[in-house]
């Protein structure tokens, strides 16, 4: 006997808005810069039998670093170190 699955179409969209300026100011001889990071999330599913269906539209976990310092050295090498500050945008329930 044949068994027939139906496809489960689920869609998902990620938008994260940088901002990311830099200043002009050196720290321990390095660039700093500071940066945020705010995420958009949409999640959407048609309805499907025995899961159901809905969309969601929201704000994700925050992510702000006022120190960030960057160093270059000759001829192509890169190193920086930044202090990232996570702003949870729902708390999570602990079983």
């Amino acid at each position: 006997m044949a068994t027939r699955f139906r496809r489960l179409n689920v869609g998902a969209t990620f938008e994260a808005l940088t901002l990311h300026p830099r200043r002009n100011q050196k720290v321990f001889g390095g660039g700093w810069a500071v940066h945020a990071i705010v995420p958009l999330v949409s999640q959407r599913m048609p309805p499907f039998p025995g899961i159901g269906n809905g969309s969601v539209f929201g704000l994700g976990d925050i992510v702000i670093d006022p120190l960030i310092i960057g160093w270059h050295f000759p001829p192509d090498w890169h190193l920086t170190v930044g202090v990232d500050i996570y702003l949870p945008a729902k708390q999570v329930q602990q079983k």
